[in-house]
């Protein structure tokens, strides 16, 4: 089975994610923040990141160059869940980017076209 991180500042987003990522068969972990996502990544290594930028704790986006920069995780592809404001900060960033508000199925394509379907096929 294949997991999902999801890392959001809101528990009604992390939780909508989830339930449709596990309807779908994938595992899910969850962060509340940056700082979580990374203490996670620690002992975790989902096949998929969707990391919002704008977070209370700072912001994704240093999460995310923490998270590259680390030999071990800098291959795990992430998708950008967060506002358009946020997108004009990634420059260079070579990652997947997907505006809030967005659409549950958009989502869901986005993730079997980053990582393919939740169960290997028999």
């Amino acid at each position: 089975m294949k997991r999902v991180l999801v890392v959001d500042d809101e528990l009604f987003i992390r939780q909508v994610i989830g339930d449709v990522l596990q309807d779908e068969g994938y595992g899910t972990l969850f962060a509340s923040s940056g700082h979580d996502m990374l203490n996670l990544l620690e002992t975790e290594q989902p096949d998929l990141v969707l990391l919002d930028l704008m977070m209370p704790d700072g912001d994704g986006q240093e999460a995310l160059q923490a998270m590259q920069s680390q030999p071990h995780l800098a291959d795990i592809p992430v998708v950008i869940v967060s506002t358009g404001v946020a997108r004009k900060r990634l420059d260079g960033a070579s990652v997947t980017f997907l505006a809030k508000p967005f659409d549950l199925e958009q989502l869901l394509q986005i993730v079997i076209d980053t990582i393919g379907p939740a169960l290997a096929p028999e």
